[in-house]
Parts: structure tokens; sequence; C-alpha cells
């Protein structure tokens, strides 16, 4: 039988198996738990190289999983890699623009300057005036010669400077794609914030993402959220579209070979993000059938599960695709390709059918409700023109899901991958952009 290598006794061990039961210890050999139960059970695997742990009535809990973690995107916009102008690192849109000197001072001209987590909510001039909202005037003069290029704390937008929208070839006369928007001033020109579709149109400029970039930024993220009890993440999105190319297809290459060295401290599972947006059908059909990323050397340490979709946007960017107008107008939409909302959504459902047919667990982002009515009616269409067990389809998000998608996912088994600290960030701004009413359902 051999000799533990570490055992944990006096303690509640919290088990999470189907009868929830809580034993008083545990025992560990290598990689693997051989034991649980109560002292005298676990007791005759220790050995005189055993090393014993008191609990002392303390709780073990396993290994907490995270349902949607990009950690790619998570490690690289952090320090060192990027400029932190999140809260509490930054207070102001004064307190942003003077990072942004001190990176452009620092930094050769032309020198992208990037970086992540601003939050309007959470800047004291957005806060005095609502109405107040980044600008690329507030960049331009921290750095003048340097593009800039900072994400939100949603990902969803990209509040850029001058030389950036010059870079991207973004001017008074941009369309933006299909579900994004350009936010212009008065005079029509871009103000330098850029929603969903249109921030890939500086993305696509931004300096190719490196191996060695994407090694450590995943490194440092599975480091961070493992001092916090993550040991299993899914990674929601890897390949063409990937996070603005840190978690392009390259991504999964880098994950095979941290895992087949022993590097990666985390069980993950990864979708796999076919398509750019605005996808179209067949876009996103070519994409999936060419995907064939060579399998990890231990499928329980690394694995592909399943497909991820892009449908629409945000609550707080007003492009969540919404049944009533947001506060200040418009419905939001999906960002999918099509000429009209019934055309997107005939792309969207096709894509969902396609990815379940290929056997895939298929998760969609989706935010509003109209969106959500239309992934969760595909999903159970999916499922009776195909039927199999199981297949764990989920809405990603799902912040508006109506009472009938809610129902419907109950009682045919699919999933909602919620996200609560997502919420509280919003919590203080949700009233301002849906209105009373909705901000107290939601």
């Amino acid at each position: 039988m051999g000799e533990a290598d570490l055992v944990f006794t006096n303690g509640r061990v919290v088990t999470v198996d189907a009868a929830f039961s809580v034993a008083s210890a545990l025992a560990v050999r290598g990689d693997r738990i051989v034991a649980v139960g109560d002292g005298d059970s676990v007791r005759r695997w220790m050995g005189g190289g055993t090393r014993v742990v008191d609990l002392r009535g303390g709780t073990l809990l396993p290994g907490i999983n995270d349902s949607h973690f990009h950690a790619f995107m998570f490690g690289y916009n952090a320090p060192p890699l990027r400029l932190d102008v999140g809260y509490p690192a930054v207070r102001s849109i004064a307190d942003i623009a003077e990072s942004v000197r001190a990176a452009a001072a620092s930094a050769p001209p032309g020198e992208w300057i990037i970086g992540a987590g601003w939050d309007p909510g959470y800047l004291d001039e957005c806060r005095a005036d609502p109405s107040r909202q980044p600008t690329r005037q507030d960049l331009d003069a921290a750095s003048p010669d340097n593009p800039v290029f900072l994400s939100d704390m949603s990902y969803h937008t990209a509040w850029v400077n001058s030389v950036a929208l010059r870079r991207a070839g973004i001017g008074a006369a941009t369309a933006a794609p299909p579900g994004a928007v350009i936010y212009r001033d008065e005079a029509g020109e871009p103000t330098g914030l850029l929603n969903e579709g249109a921030v890939d149109l500086v993305a696509a400029v931004l300096p190719p993402v490196t191996n060695q970039q994407r090694k450590r930024a995943l490194l440092s993220a599975v480091s961070q959220v493992s001092a916090l009890g993550v040991t299993s993440f899914t990674e929601p999105g890897i390949g063409p579209a990937g996070d603005a190319g840190v978690a392009g297809a390259a991504a999964w290459d880098v994950l095979r070979e941290l895992a087949g060295a022993g590097q990666l401290a985390a069980r993950v599972s990864v979708l796999l993000l076919p398509a750019d947006t605005p996808a179209s059908f067949e876009a996103f059909r070519a994409g999936l059938d060419h995907m064939a990323p060579m399998p990890a050397a231990d499928p329980r340490m690394l694995n592909i599960i399943g497909v991820k979709i892009l449908a629409d946007g945000v609550p707080p960017q007003k492009t969540a695709w919404m049944s009533e107008e947001y506060a200040g107008g418009g419905f939001g939409a999906l960002c999918v390709a099509g000429e009209t909302d019934e055309e997107r959504a005939a792309e969207l459902r096709q894509m969902i059918i396609h990815a379940h047919a290929a056997g895939y667990q298929v998760g969609v982002h989706a935010s509003g409700d109209r969106t959500i009515d239309t992934v969760v009616g595909a999903f159970a269409d999916s499922l009776q023109a195909f039927p199999r067990p199981d297949p764990r389809h989920c809405v990603i998000h799902g912040d508006s899901i109506t009472p009938a998608s809610l129902a419907t996912c109950a009682q045919m088994g699919f999933g909602i991958n919620m996200n609560p600290t997502i919420k509280w960030t919003v919590a203080d701004m949700i009233e301002e952009f849906l209105g009373p009413r909705r901000a107290a359902r939601e």
C-alpha cells in the first residue's frame, strides 16, 4: 500500500461528494488523494516519512474551480506587462493620465502604452458628472507621441488617444462594425472611446504577442489565483478571436508546453473561440471545422471541453441586446454578422446548432434579455434535433435573463455562468443605464 506523503487530521474535510459528506482526515500520496475518512481509517497511511498536519478543528476545502477565468488576459493586462489603471491603483482620469505620462516618458517615441482596468464608476470626474466620459484629449497631453490603448474593466471598451486612432485609421468617416460603437463628439470626430468590435480596429494594429509573453502572463495569473485557493478553471475562449491576440491559437501550444513540463499548477479546461467578431455562421463553421489542436498529454490537467460564441455586449456600455430601450435610448444589438436583428439572430442560432451537432459544449456570452432568449431557444432546438445526454450548454453572464429562459434552463439542464463580482462592480451604475424598475430586478 505504501505510506502517504501528507496527512491532515482533526479537522472538517469537506468532500463535496454526492452526499456532501464531511470527514475528519485526509491522506495524500504524490498528486493523489488516497484516503478520506475518520482518523483511524487515515492513520494506517502514516509512516516515518509522512508529514502530518493537525487542523485543530479547522476546515479543509477542495480546490476552488473558476468556471470563467481569462487567465492569459488577466496576466497580460497586469503589471509588470501592462499598466494597472483600475481602482484602487487609480481613482480619477487625472490619475490615469499621470500613469500614462510616466510610462510614455520612459518609452521610445512611437511605442505603445497599454493598460487595463479603468471603470467610470470609480473615476472621480465621472462620478461627479455622469455625462463626463474619458476622451482622447485626456490622454493626448500625457502621451503626444506614443499610441495609448487602455481596456476598461469589462474588456468590451477601449479608451485610446489620437495617435492610436491615426494608427488604426479611425476618423470621422470610419463606420463601426455591426453591434459596435465608435463614440463621437458634436463634430463627428471619434472621442477615443470604442465599444465591442470597434475595439478590434485598434487591437489589430497592436504589437503581436509573443509566446514568451503568453507564458509569463499565464504563469503570473495561475500563481495569483492559486494563492486564493483556485486550483482549476475554464479559459473561456482560445482561438483566432481570443482576447486581442494574447489568447490566440498559439495560447493552446503554450498551455500544452507548460502542462507537459509540469509547470501548470492548475487543471485547465478550454473553450475554443473560432471566429472574429462580428462572425458570420460560415466564418464560424469554417473556423471551428479547421481547429484541431494537438491534444494535451494528460487530459486531466488540460482539456478542450467546448466552444465559446460572443453574441452581444454588456449592459454598462448599452451593447447587450435588450427588448426594452436603455435609459437614454437604444436597444443594443447582437455582435454577429447580419444587416437586421432577424438576420443576426438566425446566424447565431446556426452557430449554436452546428457546434452542438459537432459534439461540443457551447458557452455563449449573452447579457441582454433578447440575446438570452435567442440563445436558450437555440440550445433547446439543438438538443431536440440532435439528442445527447447532458450537453452542459451555458449562458455566460446572463445578466437580464427572463423568467421563461430561466425555466427552460432549469427544465433542460442548461447552465448560467454568472459573475457576481461584475454585478457588484456595476451596481452603482445599473440604474443609470437600465432605469429604476429594471435595476431593481437585476
